[in-house]
């Protein structure tokens, strides 16, 4: 299976399975990066067992090349596709690295930013800030606008 960018290195997560350096087993992938050539893109490829069965969740981060990314302002459409992760903690005030059991993945196809990011700086409060999108049709054949995963840590 191929990935359609390079993913970050240690990023690549898959439900159930355990990433491997070496020898492919039940149980476990490996990731490997493919150099970009002049036909094919730069890359990473997964490979699996082959008694893998079933629905497979992968999540992964990868780096945008800077020169094709959108500046949002207050003139530009600001659409595109958006992924959010959000930590879930197993035990109740410990917020660090160790506890974290999971991720709640968000991932809307097609989305517009109808408000531009802004911090709210009110006198003895916290400040936030905040960012609106609008989710849009993606025309799909599925007709999905959004997925919502959860990936154990």
């Amino acid at each position: 299976m191929s990935l359609a960018t390079v993913a970050k290195a240690d990023t690549v997560s898959i439900r159930g399975l355990t990433e491997t350096a070496s020898t492919v087993e039940s149980g476990k992938f490996k990731v490997t990066s493919v150099e970009a050539t002049q036909s094919v893109p730069a890359h990473s490829d997964i490979e699996f067992y082959t008694d893998e069965t079933g629905p497979i969740e992968i999540s992964y981060e990868y780096t945008i090349d800077t020169a094709n990314v959108i500046k949002i302002d207050n003139k530009s459409a600001a659409t595109g596709e958006a992924v959010m992760k959000w930590p879930v903690y197993g035990a109740g005030d410990d917020c660090t690295d160790n506890a974290v059991k999971g991720y709640v993945i968000l991932r809307m196809y097609r989305c517009r930013v109808t408000q531009m990011p802004g911090f709210d700086t009110s006198y003895k409060s916290a400040a936030t800030n905040a960012v609106t999108f609008s989710a849009m049709d993606a025309k799909k054949d599925d007709g999905e606008i959004y997925e919502i995963a959860y990936v154990d840590a």
